[in-house]
């Protein structure tokens, strides 16, 4: 057989391309963690399920499922990461309908859907996020890249509802009163929203569930008509024959019905207006297919405060040049500037105002090419009372021992405040500790650490404001807690735990926040005649160490009423001294009486007399010895 020899240069080749290969991201790609929330209020019990897409916008391998809790919480481990947009599905579950309170079940073929880029660590699927995902996977189906296809879509549905973003806001159910204590004025906005569909669909006698995919579809072709290109949409009633999707049914109709809840008692959000744009916004790129704009709702103004934002776009040829619509006046105070900058100063809020939206106004953006690509926006200034100012105070904290300590207080704004940890990006409270809507960290902290972490307060309209605050938890201290016994007679002292016997142990070292229970009794012919400082009376002393503690207990020995005190002091009452009373005996030792009573009810000053004899004075019985 012939021997086979390698060649150490081809042997080193290997090596180094079997080393670049298992050390490359692509071997060993790093996993994703996925956390959010289904929500039309929140979706409990969903099927969540994690496809694939395809650069066509199909849907492709399931990558993962998991299942909603009560608040419609989700959360995926994706490994590896894709590298690519991916679809979040969502079936089954069950929420509370804003409108009427019921709860609706999520029945086949009902779905929520949200597409997402490649890295999102965080998500919300909603019915907008369906609405604005159809619409991409529409799109990327004609042709357009899906990254820009779902940045465009899930932008115009935003524009097109006013709203800051769909994609990242975790919108708040509008009817639930708890929720809305700590939910931002964006969150509000956007559960407005959600709860306007929820009317609409009550208006039209259909399924909520039924409104939305017939919304979807509608947008599909990106615009609201109640058109799918030039196919009527229809959508099934309850209990009834189908009917046409009205034209506007996605913009002015869904105006109305928002208006109508805006104004019921279910609406707890208190938030009296939400403006949407009443002329359907074409959803997706503009015809030159190259440009769209990503500027989403305006950032709100506070009363009286000065401000910018920057109009932005995709695509086409930067920079972008905006100027305002032919016939369209900005809000007074307010300019634009050639470079997409609006700027401005808010007008004061009369007294009593908590909100005002300017009327709309129109800015068109252009691209720099030589036949520039446009696009018109609508936008309008929502003007809030001057929000709250969040004071934060650090805190000491002992592991393993329960707490209360008030870390946050507000000021200003539109009370009442409530407090909330807004995200745990940037830090959490120590692990066994919860922050409550009044501002104070409560329960028992299980680690010891400091922990720096971000505290909100959110006003009566949403307002907020946010500052971090540390929390310092430290190994507990202990503290002494001493006995001492007084008096002239004899007893003992013991705690429940046997830690103190006192006898011969009277002292112990206790845990901070440990709360101990004495018992004392007398020996001999002593009475315990009862705790002095920290507790009194003669029943149990219960203690709760905070500090150095010292227990004194009083043993006596002493005469009881009726007894002779000439050598012994009175338990109660008081000693009488001998011939003190009329008709007693010249002789008689003095004796203790305490209050008058049975035989003797008559208290004559210094005796008590009895029953059948003058009640003082005179010849009378007196109690003596």
């Amino acid at each position: 057989m012939k021997k086979l020899s390698c060649d150490p240069r081809v042997v080193i080749l290997i090596l180094v391309l079997g080393l670049l290969f298992f050390h490359s991201p692509e071997a060993f790609a790093a996993s994703l963690t996925v956390k959010g929330y289904v929500v039309k209020g929140p979706v409990a019990g969903a099927v969540v399920k994690v496809y694939a897409l395809t650069p066509k916008g199909g849907k492709g391998s399931k990558l993962k499922a998991t299942t909603t809790d009560a608040n419609g919480y989700f959360k995926v481990k994706l490994d590896p990461a894709p590298t690519s947009p991916f679809l979040i599905e969502a079936t089954g579950g069950s929420f509370v309908d804003e409108a009427t309170g019921e709860t609706i079940s999520m029945t086949s073929p009902d779905n929520l859907t949200a597409a997402v880029k490649a890295g999102t660590k965080i998500a919300v699927v909603t019915p907008l996020t369906h609405m604005a995902t159809v619409r991409a996977r529409a799109m990327a189906k004609a042709g357009v890249p899906l990254k820009a296809a779902i940045n465009a879509a899930y932008a115009g549905l935003a524009r097109q509802y006013d709203l800051i973003n769909i994609g990242n806001v975790i919108p708040v159910a509008a009817s639930d009163e708890e929720a809305i204590k700590t939910a931002s004025f964006d969150q509000r906005n956007y559960g407005l929203v959600l709860a306007g569909l929820s009317q609409e669909a009550l208006d039209l006698n259909v399924r909520i569930m039924d409104l939305i995919a017939a919304l979807a579809e509608d947008l599909s072709d990106g615009i609201f008509d109640g058109m799918k290109s030039s196919t009527p949409i229809t959508v099934p009633t309850i209990g009834g024959d189908p009917i046409p999707l009205p034209a506007n049914a996605g913009t002015s109709d869904l105006q109305s019905a928002i208006n109508s809840f805006a104004a019921s008692a279910m609406n707890k959000t208190a938030i009296a207006e939400k403006q949407i744009t009443l002329d359907p916004e074409p959803v997706g790129l503009n015809g030159a297919g190259v440009f769209y704009v990503t500027s989403t709702a305006l950032p709100v103004w506070h009363s009286g405060q000065a401000g910018a934002a920057t109009l932005t776009a995709k695509g086409g040829k930067s920079p972008y040049h905006c100027t305002l619509a032919e016939g369209s006046t900005l809000p007074t105070g307010f300019s634009i500037a050639d470079n997409c900058v609006l700027s401005g100063t808010a007008e004061i809020l009369p007294g009593g105002t908590t909100m005002r939206i300017t009327p709309p106004f129109t800015i068109v953006m252009r691209d720099s090419a030589t036949s520039p690509a446009s696009a018109n926006l609508e936008l309008r200034v929502t003007i809030l009372a001057d929000g709250p100012t969040i004071t934060t105070q650090g805190a000491t904290i002992f592991k393993g021992i329960s707490c209360e300590v008030s870390v946050a207080s507000a000021d200003g704004g539109t009370p009442p405040y409530y407090f909330t940890v807004p995200t745990f990006a940037s830090g959490a409270p120590p692990l066994g500790t919860v922050l409550g809507l009044d501002g104070k960290l409560r329960g028992s902290a299980s680690a010891n650490g400091t922990y720096t972490f971000q505290v909100m307060a959110v006003d009566l309209v949403g307002a907020t404001d946010t500052q971090p605050v540390t929390v310092v938890v430290k190994d507990p201290p202990f503290y002494t807690l001493q006995i001492q016994k007084s008096g002239n007679g004899t007893g003992r002292v013991y705690s429940t735990d046997w830690e103190i016997d006192c006898g011969g142990v009277c002292s112990h070292k206790y845990k901070i926040g440990t709360e101990v229970t004495l018992y004392a009794y007398a020996t001999g012919e002593a009475n315990f005649a009862g705790w002095v400082g920290l507790c009194s009376g003669t029943g149990d002393c219960t203690i709760t160490m905070d500090g150095n503690k010292i227990a004194e207990a009083n043993f006596s020995i002493c005469a009881e009423n009726g007894e002779s005190c000439d050598s012994t002091p009175c338990c109660t009452g008081t000693c009488v001294p001998n011939n003190s009373c009329p008709g007693s005996d010249p002789y008689a030792t003095n004796v203790c009486y305490g209050p008058c009573g049975g035989d003797f009810p008559y208290d004559c000053g210094n005796y008590c007399c009895g029953i059948g004899y003058p009640a003082c004075g005179g010849d009378c019985w007196c109690w003596e010895y």
